[in-house]
């Protein structure tokens, strides 16, 4: 399967607020509003986007969100994603 990376923005005066945009593995990946443009729906809105973006390319949109992560668990949950299960990441890091 080819994976291609999906980015979408949300724009107040030409500057950039919000965006959401694919990991490699085809999960929604990086989302991220500004503070001064947070409480207006664009986290929603650019995600809503990528998924059906995503929808293009294979039957089901996933991500990875930090368990602590409230105000995402909250988007994405207005969108109807479900938690599937818990993960745990590990770190690797050169001595």
């Amino acid at each position: 399967m080819f994976i291609y990376f999906i980015f979408k923005g949300a724009y107040r005066n030409e500057e950039l607020v919000s965006w959401s945009l694919t990991q490699y593995n085809g999960s929604v990946g990086t989302v991220f509003t500004k503070p001064e443009a947070r409480g207006l729906g664009l986290a929603t809105i650019v995600n809503a986007y990528v998924a059906s973006k995503i929808f293009e390319q294979q039957e089901r949109a996933f991500c990875f969100i930090d368990y602590d992560n409230i105000a995402s668990l909250r988007v994405f949950e207005k969108l109807g994603y479900r938690r599937t299960c818990n993960v745990d990441w590990l770190i690797f890091t050169p001595k």
